[in-house]
C-alpha cells in the first residue's frame, strides 16, 4: 500500500519560536570549541530537534573577554510541525517541571507580537545531562594569575517598559564605552522585564577610584536607555 505523506496544518496562532541559548563564561573554557561547545550544541538539538546556528562577537570588547568571531551564543528558530512539536513539549513536559511555576503573563507580549520566555535552570529540559556536562567542564583547568589591583562590583537594577532578552541587554552593554568592564552577570529576573546584573570593574594598570567606576556605570545606563525603553531601579 502506498503511503501518503501527511500535510501539514498552518498554526494560526504561531509564526515561528525562537530558542536562544548564551554561552557565558562557558567560552573561556580550555579545549571550549573541541569539547564544550560540540557537546551543549548536541543538547540543544536534542532539546529542539534541530541543529543550532552559532552567535558570534560582531567585535572585539577587551572588557568582556570576547574577540570579534567568538561563539557568544546558540540560535535555533522552529517553525511549523517542529515548532508545533516544541510547544506541545512546553505545556506537557518543561512548564510543570519549573519551579512554582503560575503561568505566562500575557503582558510580556511586546509591541511586536513577541512573547519572551526564560528559563533559570537546565534541568527542567530532560534531555540536558548536567553530569555529563558537569564532568566535561571539570577536566579542564586554567590558572590565571592573581590580579594586582582590586576588582569594584555594581549591581546595576533594571525595569523594563517592555519585555526584553537577556542576551540583547548583555549585547548593548558590551558596546558602552567602559574599558574597566571585566565581568557581567545576572543575579535577579523577574518576568522578563525585571533583571537585576552584577557589573565587576577592574583595571590592570591601577586601583580604579569611586568616580571612575561610576563614570563608566552611567555611560553603561546610557547606552541602554537609547536601546530600551527602562528605568534603573
Amino acid at each position: 500500500m502506498k503511503e501518503t505523506k501527511k500535510k501539514y496544518t498552518h498554526n494560526r496562532f504561531l509564526e515561528k519560536i525562537v530558542v536562544n541559548a548564551g554561552i557565558g563564561k562557558l567560552k573561556n573554557q580550555a579545549n571550549f570549541e573541541e569539547k564544550v561547545l560540540p557537546e551543549i550544541m548536541k543538547e540543544i538539538a536534542s532539546i529542539t530537534g534541530q541543529k543550532p546556528a552559532t552567535r558570534k562577537a560582531k567585535k572585539s570588547i577587551a572588557g568582556f573577554n570576547s574577540r570579534e568571531g567568538d561563539v557568544i551564543g546558540l540560535q535555533v528558530t522552529l517553525r511549523r510541525s517542529r515548532m508545533d512539536d516544541f510547544i506541545k513539549k512546553l505545556v506537557t513536559v518543561i512548564f510543570p517541571r519549573v519551579k512554582d511555576f503560575r503561568g505566562l503573563d500575557m503582558k510580556n507580549i511586546d509591541t511586536h507580537g513577541n512573547l519572551n520566555v526564560g528559563f533559570h535552570d537546565q534541568y527542567v529540559f530532560p534531555e540536558i545531562n548536567l553530569d555529563k556536562l558537569t564532568r566535561l567542564l571539570e577536566e579542564e583547568y586554567e590558572f590565571l594569575p592573581l590580579p594586582k589591583y582590586p576588582a569594584v562590583m555594581r549591581d546595576l537594577s533594571l525595569e523594563m517598559r517592555e519585555a526584553a532578552q537577556v542576551g540583547d541587554i548583555l549585547n548593548a552593554i558590551e558596546t558602552a564605552p567602559a574599558k574597566d568592564v571585566r565581568d557581567v552577570d545576572l543575579i535577579d529576573y523577574y518576568d522578563s522585564k525585571r533583571f537585576t546584573f552584577r557589573l565587576v570593574f577592574q583595571s590592570d594598570k591601577r586601583t580604579l577610584t569611586d568616580q571612575e567606576v561610576n563614570r563608566e556605570l552611567d555611560s553603561i545606563i546610557k547606552v541602554l536607555k537609547r536601546k530600551f525603553r527602562l528605568q534603573v531601579r
